[in-house]
């Protein structure tokens, strides 16, 4: 699972199951694992879709382009 978030930052259930190619059921344990342990942030999307950010990837790319601007 944390390979695949530099690549998709930011995720729902259904984008984890078919990136991952697991159930339903595991992708969302597997979200709400990263999310416990402050890996991921999760945001209420819609009535019944969870997003969940890779937030210190967009950090990461936030200071890797305030970097490149500064020089």
């Amino acid at each position: 699972m944390l390979r695949i978030l530099p690549e998709a930052p930011i995720l729902t259930a259904r984008s984890t199951r078919r990136l991952l190619e697991v159930t339903h059921p595991a992708a969302r344990a597997a979200l709400e694992e990263l999310t416990a342990a402050g890996i991921l942030r999760a945001k209420q999307v819609d009535r019944k879709t969870t997003g969940y950010q890779a937030v210190e990837v967009f950090e990461l790319l936030t200071h890797t382009e305030r970097n490149l601007a500064s020089t």
